[in-house]
């Protein structure tokens, strides 16, 4: 049973060029671990000590995750990214394409709210971690410009 679902879940991504995969789900995915692991990082010391009411968190799928157990994030991220990547890889690059761009910018927004919030010098970190990911975002992701407006999926467009 569950060799049958991995099976379907590869056949969904056969025919993909390894480099497409990376350069439109790297920044991404990576960006989301970054996010995390900030959120884990400022949460409050009363919810490391059991008090989850205390959770801090804007997403309210996620706070509820938070608010039973930290560990609780983790088959949300996997049912997340099993949404998100063929919203990215199947349906027409103008739609695939923007999800991509609104993943990136959104996480980086998240990274940025929490730097502001609870460091000291949060305005310099946020301004240098959006330094640095933007360029890096961009040049994995300057290729697919010119299919921005494609009604094919970015996997037919035979990268």
């Amino acid at each position: 049973m569950i060799e049958n679902l991995l099976n379907k879940i590869w056949s969904l991504y056969q025919g993909i060029s390894p480099k497409v995969l990376i350069r439109l789900l790297a920044a991404p995915f990576l960006l989301s671990m970054v996010d995390l692991s900030v959120t884990l990082y400022f949460q409050p010391e009363a919810y490391w000590n059991g008090d989850r009411s205390t959770v801090v968190e804007g997403n309210p799928i996620a706070r509820f995750a938070f608010s039973i157990h930290p560990l609780l994030i983790i088959p949300g991220l996997v049912g997340w990214y099993a949404l998100v990547i063929p919203l990215i890889l199947k349906t027409p690059a103008w739609v695939g394409l923007r999800i991509h761009t609104f993943l990136v910018v959104g996480h980086l927004v998240a990274v940025a709210g929490w730097l502001f919030r609870y460091e000291e010098h949060g305005v310099i970190l946020a301004v240098l971690v959006w330094v640095i990911a933007l360029p890096l975002s961009w040049l994995l992701f300057a290729p697919f410009r010119k299919w921005w407006n494609a009604q094919a999926s970015v996997q037919s467009l035979g990268l």
